[in-house]
């Protein structure tokens, strides 16, 4: 089965676009799979569209709590009720298309443990330039400071096989939790993949996540560093 994660918070413009596309391309796909959204703490009506969708669909899960917590605390609660063997996180805002994204991850996690989709593998990212700043500073950071070398590390869509997780406890709230995933793993010996993924910033929510936790990200990987 594949599990897909979605967190979303203050999604309501594109959160019945994301479902139905995402459906779409899933009814495609042959293998039984679940959808979990996780509302993280959302204050607009990000809750009552994903009740509406959960009542309608039964292979979709919600998960809610108040107030926001983080996108890695959203991707440890989703995964904690996740039943596939593959668990292929997503953000919500459409950023990367399930039909460009979805079947070309299913074939690389097929040679792979953890497959990141990255938006500097060859394809020109189009987003806000203080965002991509932000992502480049952490990117540099998280390979200077962990002697890794990863391409990238926070573009919100990655595919890992659940046997991964299973071996790694992680604790970042913040989005350096990707990074905390794939450093741990690399470290265990888990193979890693990245592949280049197009990426077409659509919304105002997920930019102004970063600028809020950008402060407390950067915090978080100097904890890992000590932890780690």
């Amino acid at each position: 089965m594949i599990s897909i994660l979605i967190p979303c918070y203050n999604e309501e413009e594109m959160l019945s676009n994301t479902y139905k596309r995402l459906k779409t391309e899933l009814v495609c796909q042959d293998q039984p799979y679940e959808i979990i959204f996780c509302n993280d703490g959302s204050t607009d009506n990000t809750l009552k569209l994903l009740t509406e969708i959960e009542r309608q669909d039964e292979k979709v899960k919600i998960m809610s709590y108040s107030p926001n917590k983080g996108p890695g605390y959203a991707f440890r609660q989703m995964y904690s009720k996740a039943r596939g063997e593959i668990l292929i996180h997503m953000d919500a805002d459409l950023a990367m298309d399930p039909k460009e994204t979805i079947p070309f991850f299913l074939e690389a996690i097929k040679h792979a443990d953890i497959v990141i989709g990255s938006r500097y593998a060859g394809i020109k990212p189009q987003y806000p330039l203080r965002r991509r700043i932000l992502s480049k500073i952490a990117l540099l950071l998280n390979n200077t400071l962990f002697k890794c070398n990863f391409k990238d590390t926070n573009s919100g869509f990655f595919a890992t096989r659940k046997a991964v997780k299973d071996k790694i406890n992680m604790v970042s709230d913040t989005f350096e939790f990707q990074a905390e995933l794939f450093i741990k793993a690399e470290r265990k010996g888990f193979n890693i993949k990245e592949v280049p993924v197009k990426f077409i910033h659509k919304t105002k929510s997920s930019e102004l996540n970063v600028i809020k936790h950008s402060f407390s990200m950067l915090k978080e990987i100097f904890i890992l560093l000590f932890k780690s």
